[in-house]
C-alpha cells in the first residue's frame, strides 16, 4: 500500500514540477522581450508581454497552492494507512497471543 501511495505521488510531482519549470521559462522568456521592447512605438507592445508574464506568474502561485495541497494530503494518508497497518498487525498479534493461552 505504501508503495502505491509513493508511486502515485510521484507520478503527480513529475507533472507539477515540469508544468512549473515550463511557466518559469515562459516567464523569463516574456520578461526579457519585453525589456527588449524599449522605445516608445513599442510600449504598447511591452506592456501587454509584461501583463502576460504577470498572468503566468498567477498561475504558477497557483501551480505551487495545488502542489502545497497535494503534499498535506500525501502526509495525512500516509499517516492514517501507517496507522492502519499497525493496528492490523497489532490486533492480529493480540488475537494470537490470546488463542495461546
Amino acid at each position: 500500500m505504501f508503495y502505491c501511495v509513493s508511486r502515485l505521488r510521484a507520478l503527480m510531482s513529475g507533472s507539477n514540477e515540469e508544468k512549473e519549470t515550463k511557466l518559469r521559462v515562459e516567464i523569463k522568456e516574456l520578461l526579457k522581450e519585453a525589456s527588449s521592447l524599449s522605445q516608445p512605438s513599442t510600449f504598447a507592445q511591452a506592456a501587454k508581454l509584461k501583463r502576460l508574464a504577470a498572468a503566468k506568474e498567477r498561475e504558477l502561485a497557483k501551480c505551487q497552492s495545488l502542489h502545497d495541497k497535494d503534499n498535506d494530503l500525501y502526509s495525512k494518508v500516509l499517516l492514517i494507512s501507517k496507522v492502519s497497518t499497525f493496528n492490523i498487525f497489532n490486533s492480529a498479534y493480540l488475537v494470537l497471543e490470546c488463542s495461546c493461552l
